[in-house]
């Protein structure tokens, strides 16, 4: 099959939606078929065309020079479709003016639409205004864009369930969660080192994280008595005011910045636990999640649909309230105060991360695919 892939980012710019996209077309090539990408040029030269080939598949990338609120505003990788010769286009989204106009002119290719729901579309920033212009979106072009699909798929049932746009049309919808990586050689479970507790978060610094929690919580550990090493992996617009945060505080936190995928591992294995305060259907799966209990490490979670499925609350991690710093201590502390339940729970995450893998992924998308095309 000849697939073209659109999507607001890709690799080499950071984020699970990026790692996600990029390990799909992986499996695609790996089944012998035709990929072209047409994105942004988030992660280059934000101001430059690109037209490339990243391990064999060929990427068309539009400059990314235009925003409402957090949204980019980029038609031309929409239109880029109508120059294309393909079996099926395959959406990612949802970004306005990105995946619905994509959606649009590839209804008039008359091929098969895929889209994966990747998660909701209400901004971080713009208060009032953003989440009036985002409440519209939602009824007036969201709901109407995703009937002219062939099929919706997304990471979790939970999120589908929850998410208003895809309740209209579930009879359309597929669910496929993402995959991960297993680390090779196994990791070997270790004790709870009460000399050295390293609490860790990955992801982009947007506002929908809860980082903001998580450092609240941190300081109330400390005045507990119970000093923890944070590192902060991953970068965004909200990382100077976090910082500045941290400093008010009286914090020492790492914020490293995004780093390489060798370096990303290396934090994972070195961690005690991962925590994901996410407070928004911003997060609609949560891949970070997947990758350090993939090193058998424990996670502490908001319980928001999604991420709610694939942490089951006492058995792999902890599900919190959002936007809850006490309740983030308490989990923390049961964590580290219960060596036992840690290493419990550290054995059945790495059993959890054993049942996601990229090759399921692909058959899944395969399989749908050629469902689409019959």
């Amino acid at each position: 099959m000849k697939i073209c892939i659109v999507a607001a980012c890709y690799a080499p710019s950071k984020g699970g939606v990026e790692k996600s996209v990029e390990e799909l077309a992986k499996q695609l090539l790996n089944r012998g078929h035709t990929v072209h990408v047409i994105t942004s040029s988030r992660g280059l030269d934000p101001t430059k065309f690109y037209n490339e080939t990243r391990e064999s598949v060929e990427v068309t990338r539009y400059p990314e020079t235009r925003f409402l609120f957090d949204a980019p505003i980029n038609p031309q990788i929409a239109m880029h479709i109508l120059k294309l010769n393909y079996d099926l286009l395959h959406v990612h989204g949802v970004t306005p003016t990105i995946s619905d106009l994509a959606i649009i002119f590839g209804k008039l290719k008359r091929k098969p639409i895929i889209l994966t729901y990747h998660n909701s579309p209400v901004p971080d920033y713009g208060g009032k205004c953003s989440l009036f212009i985002s409440t519209v979106y939602v009824k007036l072009v969201d709901r109407l864009i995703i009937r002219l699909v062939n099929k919706v798929v997304t990471a979790t049932k939970a999120f589908a369930k929850k998410t208003t746009t895809l309740r209209s049309v579930l009879e359309k919808v597929v669910t496929i969660p993402w995959g991960v990586h297993l680390p090779n050689p196994k990791p070997v479970l270790k004790e709870l080192d009460y000399t050295s507790l390293n609490l860790l978060f990955v992801g982009q610094l947007k506002k929908y994280k809860g980082v903001r929690y998580l450092l609240k919580a941190v300081k109330i550990l400390e005045k507990k008595g119970l000093p923890i090493n944070v590192v902060i992996v991953g970068d965004g617009p909200e990382r100077g005011n976090l910082e500045t945060y941290a400093k008010t505080l009286g914090l020492k936190i790492k914020f490293t910045g995004a780093v390489s995928e060798t370096l990303l591992h290396k934090y994972y294995a070195s961690s005690t636990l991962l925590v994901l305060p996410s407070i928004s259907g911003r997060e609609a799966f949560g891949l970070v999640l997947l990758e350090a209990m993939s090193y058998g490490k424990p996670v502490i979670v908001s319980n928001i649909p999604g991420p709610n499925e694939i942490v089951n609350d006492g058995y792999n991690g902890l599900l919190v309230p959002p936007k809850s710093a006490h309740a983030l201590v308490d989990a923390i502390k049961k964590l580290f105060t219960s060596p036992k339940f840690y290493k419990t729970l550290g054995s059945n995450a790495l059993k959890t991360a054993e049942n996601y893998s990229w090759k399921k992924v692909g058959d899944k998308y395969e399989e749908i695919y050629q469902q689409a095309l019959l």
